[in-house]
């Protein structure tokens, strides 16, 4: 028996496979590091052969709030850059990953600019905690430098501004030719010969929100690179309002995108066996106890949500009591949701709104009818509400609620008991229908 197998023994079980601390595992920050990725693993080797494929370019990641969309997408660009990883998961090509949010681009020349500073300062694999950079992204970085240095000598063209003050000489670029999108992913794929670029683009919504005329302009760049680029540039986009996210990439007869193919890939809640082990791995490194009580209350009441399990981790290890614990991750919750809420543009009563979301905390599913009778409005202003509802994902089309994160917005919790041994207890949330986990560790659907 390893010494380490003797030590797990002693000390607990698996003790000494999780190296992490619990302000890693329980931080509410992106990660980047599979193995703080609880249950999602097969999700990860999923997306790594995904993008391996020839013949698939875009690909867009959905989920629910809180879901760990965004780490996911970086985990993919640390496996795909980073050695262990890429061996680990057998990836054998060399990968230039460039990460882009979208939150505070605001037209197609920042984006422009920001794809090819990327690229020149190798900032993703800084970003990455990628120790040393590799020969062949020093030598992309090169080629985008002679490129923009060419251009610059034929004079003319839009300045960059700054672009490549970090990477030697402070030169203010610019090109003989409008440096629109297009003509960046000209530079990008000549400047890859050898290797593959991966560029992550978060916060997608932002561009159907704020680009207004120049949408087509974006949608034109991911064409672009669909139909010509394929072999070297792949594109993964995902954001935290995934309803204009599918209305940008529309693939419509009368849109950009029609006839290429977007690959979607869903995440959703982790298991109850993955959830739990993020929680107990966390406790253990903190030095708190706990039991299979609190254990299952948490995930019911988390709905294994990974960002909300966070959450009450985080509050749990400070205070040491469940339901404390609980009301502190619902009222975090809750905040975002609330902003959410607020990012609605055109409302004109806030506390209609509010009104529906208490409804569907509730229940789960709302109607017009419902909702026009408990406001005394028509059935038409109704319909208007839950519309913008579905546009920032708490419902779907049928009025049923999409994003379990609502439920922050009540804390009408109930002890039951297992209905299968009458023996095992736990905290659940009252009046929805969903799947919860007892300390006898029986699931039963309500």
């Amino acid at each position: 028996m390893t010494v380490i197998k003797i030590l797990n023994n002693l000390l607990g079980e698996n003790l000494l496979d999780n190296m992490f601390s619990y302000t890693e595992i329980f931080s509410d920050k992106e990660r980047f590091i599979p193995e703080l990725l609880y249950g999602r693993e097969d999700a990860l080797r999923k997306l790594v052969d995904l993008v391996s494929k020839q013949d698939l370019t875009l690909f867009f990641i959905k989920g629910p709030r809180r879901s760990g969309k965004s780490s996911l997408l970086l985990t993919l660009l640390k496996i795909l850059s980073n050695g262990e990883y890429k061996q680990k998961f057998n990836v054998k090509d060399n990968w230039i990953p460039i990460m882009v949010k979208l939150d505070a681009v605001t037209s197609p020349l920042s984006l422009s600019n920001l794809l090819l500073r990327r690229g020149l300062t190798n900032y993703t694999l800084k970003r990455l905690n990628v120790k040393k950079i590799p020969t062949y992204a020093k030598v992309f970085s090169e080629k985008i430098e002679e490129q923009l240095t060419v251009g610059r000598a034929l004079g003319g063209g839009i300045s960059l501004g700054n672009i490549g003050a970090s990477v030697s000489k402070g030169k203010n670029f610019a090109f003989p030719y409008s440096i629109d999108l297009s003509l960046v992913s000209d530079i990008l794929y000549e400047s890859a010969e050898g290797s593959k670029i991966i560029i992550m683009f978060d916060e997608l919504q932002y561009i159907y929100e704020n680009w207004k005329d120049n949408k087509s302009i974006f949608l034109q760049f991911l064409k672009k690179i669909s139909d010509e680029y394929y072999d070297r540039i792949k594109v993964v986009m995902t954001g935290s309002v995934i309803r204009p996210a599918e209305l940008l990439l529309s693939k419509d007869y009368t849109e950009e995108l029609h006839g290429r193919h977007i690959e979607e890939y869903n995440i959703g809640e982790i298991s109850f066996d993955d959830a739990e082990k993020m929680l107990i791995d966390g406790f253990t490194s903190a030095n708190v106890n706990y039991n299979d009580y609190i254990l299952s209350s948490a995930l019911n009441l988390t709905f294994r949500i990974p960002g909300w399990l966070a959450y009450f981790g985080k509050y749990y290890v400070e205070t040491g009591k469940l339901l404390e614990a609980i009301n502190k991750s619902y009222e975090e919750m809750g905040s975002l949701v609330r902003e959410e809420l607020g990012k609605l543009k055109r409302i004109k009563k806030r506390e209609y709104y509010d009104t529906a979301v208490n409804m569907l905390a509730k229940k789960g599913i709302l109607t017009p009818l419902e909702l026009s009778k408990q406001l005394n409005i028509s059935a038409h202003e109704a319909e208007i509400i839950l519309n913008n509802l579905n546009y920032i994902d708490f419902i779907n089309e049928k009025g049923e609620l999409k994003d379990y994160t609502i439920a922050s917005l009540r804390n009408d919790f109930e002890e039951m008991i297992c209905p299968i041994c009458n023996s095992g207890r736990a905290l659940v949330l009252k009046g929805l229908h969903y799947f919860v986990r007892f300390s006898c560790k029986h699931v039963v659907k309500l």
